[in-house]
């Protein structure tokens, strides 16, 4: 999976490619150069160089994928009846805005507590052929793409993931692609195709962050630091708790 950021050294964008392991990790490859990205103290995002990649990668390891489908897909009869709903939705929101009714907490309905605490759900349904054995560990992968099969990255760092994953296009709300824990996670990680990252700290706030690239200025000096360092900068924070 491909997004586009910032090079900050040539005023242009790069690609990078989003990669993923079986324990549902997430790692961009730039150039030859692994990154690994680590949700760190007071919910910052770090993404650090993998300088050992290429002694634990080996070979890239194949698993079925599972199928979701973007309910804003006007040719799918779900996603029609999806969208009417959501219409609706949006004008009884409207009606009792208008009324100046105030919800509260206990107040609220499953629905509404799920488009608060994740508002990309309402973009993808899941698809599953009931007769078909799905074949996953820790982690389900699901695509919206042709493929069937996935590669993931084959490293055996026996340390699960404690977010699931959302790749999507920000402009048509398209979802790409999920990795979902079969165990409780306290992140969700929304990435964006174009660079921006959300980090929505479940029940409490949602993060967002600029992804940016720049080479680094001691790898002249130093051959051993990284190749380039990634910078995710922090430029909205909005809270998910009713006041």
């Amino acid at each position: 999976m491909i997004i586009q950021i910032d090079n900050l050294d040539k005023n242009t964008k790069i690609d990078v490619i989003v990669c993923y392991d079986k324990c549902g990790n997430i790692y961009f490859k730039c150039d030859d150069a692994y990154y690994f990205l680590v949700i760190g103290d007071n919910d910052t995002l770090q993404i650090e160089q993998s300088h050992n990649m290429e002694k634990l990668l080996g070979h890239t390891y194949n698993i079925k994928l599972e199928k979701l489908k973007n309910s804003n897909d006007e040719k799918s009869l779900k996603g029609k009846i999806l969208n009417k709903l959501e219409e609706e939705r949006e004008r009884e929101n409207d009606d009792e805005n208008n009324e100046n009714s105030e919800s509260e907490d206990e107040g609220e309905t499953k629905l509404e507590q799920n488009d608060r605490f994740f508002p990309e759900q309402k973009y993808y349904y899941h698809d599953i052929p009931d007769e078909e054995e799905i074949e996953y560990d820790e982690f389900k992968f699901y695509s919206s793409g042709d493929t069937s099969i996935l590669q993931y990255l084959d490293i055996d760092l026996d340390a699960l993931s404690n977010y699931n994953t959302i790749i999507m296009n920000p402009h048509t709300k398209i979802v790409e692609m999920t990795l979902e824990s079969n165990e409780s996670i306290a992140y969700e990680l929304i990435i964006f195709t174009t660079g921006q990252i959300d980090l929505n700290v479940i029940g409490s706030k949602r993060k967002t962050f600029k992804l940016e690239y720049k080479i680094n200025p001691e790898k002249q000096n130093d051959e051993n630091a990284d190749d380039g360092i990634f910078v995710a900068n922090c430029i909205g924070i909005t809270s998910l708790i009713n006041k």
